[in-house]
């Protein structure tokens, strides 16, 4: 089984993936944007151009669907290539990706999406925007990146599950949608 987080910055996915661990032996991927950047990509909404940075993060979100999907052990992933799609989405708005970066993703999301069995969005409006040092904390960044996942993601894929409220429940809820497509 392959399951995955998405959602904005500061929304609980990693803290709710540490949980998961906690509690079940699976195979885990960290977020690949984090990774890029300590290797010199500018990442969040601090730079002019992110055509090589969406590439790079491109390459690992196919990488990670390929070598993680379809295997015996159940595997997380602490972001996927939604995220990507998203953020390549509004960086083309902003004139800092060009058009066929934006088309790559776009086709790669409609292609492989079915590919994950889960993809767990995590409410943002339950977890204010704390800094970690690393992530973006401009709000209005940040509410764009929410509206573009309430336009182009929630209620648009069967496979893709709102988790709102605290963290247990929160993984309550995971787990009952875990199960229940086991079972499909």
């Amino acid at each position: 089984m392959l399951v995955s987080f998405t959602g904005a910055q500061s929304s609980g996915k990693t803290t709710l993936l540490r949980y998961f661990l906690d509690e079940h032996q699976w195979g885990s991927v960290d977020e690949v944007t984090r990774r890029i950047r300590r290797v010199g990509f500018e990442i969040n909404d601090d730079g002019s151009n992110y055509n090589d940075t969406q590439l790079a993060i491109f390459a690992d979100h196919i990488q990670n669907l390929f070598a993680y999907s379809g295997k015996e052990m159940n595997n997380i992933l602490d972001r996927c290539l939604v995220d990507g799609y998203i953020y390549t989405r509004y960086f083309r708005t902003q004139g800092k990706v060009n058009e066929f970066i934006d088309k790559m993703f776009g086709y790669a999301l409609g292609r492989y999406i079915v590919q994950y069995d889960c993809i767990f969005y995590t409410n943002p409006y339950d977890v204010p925007l704390i800094n970690d040092g690393e992530r973006s904390m401009s709000t209005s960044f940040r509410n764009e990146i929410i509206k573009l996942y309430e336009e182009l993601i929630i209620d648009k894929y069967p496979n893709v599950y709102v988790l709102e409220g605290s963290v247990e429940s929160r993984y309550n809820r995971m787990i009952e949608i875990i199960e229940d497509v086991k079972t499909r």
